[in-house]
């Protein structure tokens, strides 16, 4: 990989973290756990739409 490509999912990956983050709602009960699994979800959905767009071939 290259550098260009490591940056870029480094920040497609804190974009999905940070979309959770503030998507959560501990009054609904998201807790640590549920952020986290949001989060790996919404990172990986990320870097899967930008591979199929051919963005990243």
């Amino acid at each position: 990989m290259t550098e260009e490509r490591i940056t870029a999912c480094a920040r497609l990956l804190a974009r999905g973290r940070t979309d959770a983050l503030a998507m959560a709602d501990s009054w609904a009960g998201d807790d640590a756990w549920s952020i986290g699994c949001r989060a790996y979800s919404f990172s990986r959905n990320r870097l899967r739409r930008a591979a199929e767009a051919g963005r990243y071939p």
